[in-house]
């Protein structure tokens, strides 16, 4: 059975229409990367409440080096931070690019066990413009 909704994690409680949930699994796919770097924290541990023990968290975001990242240093986009790693889109959203120890970092402060933790490489082709990218993620 599958239950979802749509709330702030960074509010410190599940929505109401999950906050019962003690789930098997939760996906947070490109979340945690558009989250300020303080709230960070408050989002896991709101993650952590709706997950039961031995549950499990599946999770793919930005890793430190990607094509993106390298290209929104080069451009001279917007940083949030002065590391060269929280940088905000044209659009408004947020990028962050993680590094492995960071990120295992704060899922130990939230309470989780890292079971695996590892870097994803790809390579993005555009045919048309001829231009490879070399993405990161974990």
């Amino acid at each position: 059975r599958i239950r979802a909704a749509v709330g702030d994690l960074t509010s410190g409680s599940l929505p109401d229409a999950i906050s019962d949930c003690q789930a098997d699994i939760a996906t947070l796919m490109f979340v945690l990367s558009a989250i300020s770097v303080a709230q960070m924290p408050a989002a896991l541990r709101t993650v952590h409440a709706g997950v039961r023990d031995g549950g499990i968290v599946l999770f793919r975001d930005y890793a430190h080096g990607d094509g993106a990242q390298q290209r929104f240093i080069s451009r001279g986009a917007r940083q949030l931070d002065d590391q060269g790693r929280f940088f905000v889109r044209q659009d408004g959203t947020r990028a962050y690019f993680f590094d492995e120890p960071t990120l295992i970092a704060l899922f130990d402060a939230a309470g989780f066990d890292c079971l695996e933790c590892a870097c994803r490489l790809r390579q993005t082709v555009n045919h048309q413009k001829g231009v490879a990218m070399e993405r990161r993620f974990l």
